[in-house]
């Protein structure tokens, strides 16, 4: 943040002008004349616009003592302190420093006024503006899922995985980032992304913005995927079409396991019923019996009862269904997004915002070239190791509890990187927080990152042929796009080649899961480097 101080020789001369570069990055620009009187009359008069000095992080709090003939200025950005002063005319002095009890009492208070005026700023953010009200509404849908999902995954897991959370955080966070796709087309197209991990002077681009609906998206198709086999596969499960496909997995309903509709099952009273209904769309051609002891009860999308959405065999719709998923969707989201991207989404790149000088004041620079230089490995190790290895896992059927136990926290990590971190720089411009703070906000999910990966490094070495698929794909992506597209073409046939050869699939892992419901596959996927 840069601090604008000035002196005058004439007492009418005018205070120093701000101008603001980026959307929302409000610096007040004030004209002040003062009359030709004695230093102690201008500091009496009353100033008709306050030139804003002072910025606390959390709420905008600023003042500015201003002399005949100087200024001095402090600005208090988190721990940062910046003091701006001249000599003062007459032969008077002002003060360079102040003490540190004085900033201690300054920030104490500074902080209770944050805390006190919390419910303010939430409602005015999210509910008192009209402007981009669909949007500010579906911010604050996410933000209270959002947290509801932390405390669920940290506080009971197994509500948690069982929750409608699971998909229903990442679903609200790609209908998010197409509202703002929508909302926003205004921004700049340019590839400096201008986001606040890495410029405080510069506009957001449209690119970024676009650029977000592509990792929101991936976020909610890896939140659903990893729910294979216990929830995912029941949707598209029919015994005889399975069969046919010869690549998918042979699998019995678990019925407490979280599935992509449900919420939390209850089991009702023993005993045998016999599901038939041939009036509905999604009817049965032929009677089920399911022992409802052990099947419980649950809820579905088409609130048609539950059990009958899971439990209907033989339908008409299903097998479209499962191929458009089987042949479609799972290639596509599993070894070829990230063509789609470059054909289909703008690309907005951080190297522009690192050459760009001028999206970066002064004092800040050093800090944001290296938030941008740890964001660009960031992004280059979670291109391979957050989105293709999990994908790669969960398609050869190794994934187990304890790997879903660890790779939903990433996902939890990731709605934060998807969706929170442009509410961040909704934040910074609109002067709530100030830009190191903004970028130490967005920053931290890299550290969160990288501690994840280091408690599933177990999981990496139990798949070390994946490992290498991935290190080397990583390497390639540095050179051209078309050997690393060319690369993943060819790793996809060798994968789909594996699976169906193994005649399994997804598995729940290494010997199966005890006690869990599920017939384990008789072979998961190996080593692909023994093929």
């Amino acid at each position: 943040m840069t601090v604008l101080a000035s002196t005058s020789t004439s007492p009418s001369a005018a205070a120093p002008r701000g101008k603001a570069e980026g959307a929302g990055l409000v610096v007040d620009t004030v004209e002040q004349k003062y009359p030709s009187t004695t230093a102690s009359s201008a500091a009496n008069s009353t100033l008709s616009t306050p030139r804003n000095c002072t910025q606390e992080d959390g709420l905008v709090d600023r003042s500015c003592a201003t002399s005949t003939v100087g200024s001095s200025c402090k600005v208090e950005d988190d721990a940062e302190q910046v003091t701006n002063s001249k000599p003062a005319a007459l032969g008077r002095s002002s003060t360079t420093t102040s003490s540190t009890s004085s900033s201690s009492g300054t920030t104490s208070k500074n902080i209770l006024r944050m805390v006190l005026r919390f419910p303010y700023t939430i409602t005015n953010l999210f509910f008192l503006q009209k402007k981009f009200l669909s949007h500010r509404l579906l911010g604050f849908l996410f933000l209270v899922q959002y947290a509801a999902e932390v405390y669920l995954y940290f506080t009971d897991y197994e509500k948690f995985k069982s929750s409608i959370l699971v998909w229903s955080v990442p679903l609200t966070g790609f209908v998010q980032s197409l509202n703002a796709a929508l909302t926003f087309r205004f921004l700049p197209r340019k590839e400096d992304p201008g986001f606040a991990a890495v410029a405080d002077k510069s506009v957001l681009s449209y690119y970024t913005v676009r650029e977000n609906s592509f990792y929101a998206m991936q976020l909610l198709w890896i939140c659903c995927y990893l729910q294979c086999p216990d929830g995912f596969w029941r949707g598209f499960y029919d015994e005889k079409v399975v069969k046919n496909l010869g690549i998918a997995p042979q699998i019995e309903i678990d019925p407490h396991a979280a599935t992509l509709f449900s919420t939390e099952t209850v089991p009702p009273p023993g005993g045998l019923v016999v599901l038939s209904d041939e009036s509905s769309v999604f009817s049965m051609t032929s009677s089920v019996e399911v022992d409802t002891a052990r099947a419980g009860s649950y809820h579905d999308v088409l609130g048609t009862g539950g059990n009958k959405f899971f439990f209907f065999q033989n339908n008409s719709f299903k097998p479209v269904f499962q191929r458009v998923f089987f042949f479609l969707l799972e290639p596509i989201f599993v070894f070829f997004v990230f063509y789609f991207r470059s054909v289909f989404w703008p690309v907005s790149r951080i190297r522009n915002a690192v050459k760009n000088a001028k999206n970066k004041s002064p004092e800040n620079a050093w800090s944001l070239t290296a938030s941008a230089y740890a964001i660009k490995v960031f992004y280059l190790f979670a291109k391979h190791f957050v989105s293709y290895f999990p994908n790669y896992l969960i398609f050869l059927g190794r994934i187990t509890e304890e790997d879903r136990y660890l790779l939903y926290g990433i996902q939890v990590i990731g709605a934060y990187a998807c969706t929170i971190s442009i509410f961040i720089h909704t934040l910074k411009f609109k002067n709530y927080i100030g830009p190191m703070t903004a970028m130490v906000a967005y920053d931290v999910i890299i550290p969160g990152y990288f501690y994840l990966y280091w408690n599933m490094r177990h999981v990496l070495l139990r798949n070390y042929d994946l490992f290498v698929i991935c290190g080397i794909s990583l390497v390639l992506n540095l050179g051209p796009l078309q050997i690393w597209h060319a690369y993943h073409a060819v790793i996809a046939a060798v994968m789909i080649f594996a699976r169906i050869r193994s005649m399994g699939g997804l598995s729940s892992g290494a010997g199966g899961r005890s006690g869990a419901g599920l017939s384990p596959v008789p072979t998961e996927v190996g080593n692909l480097f023994s093929f």
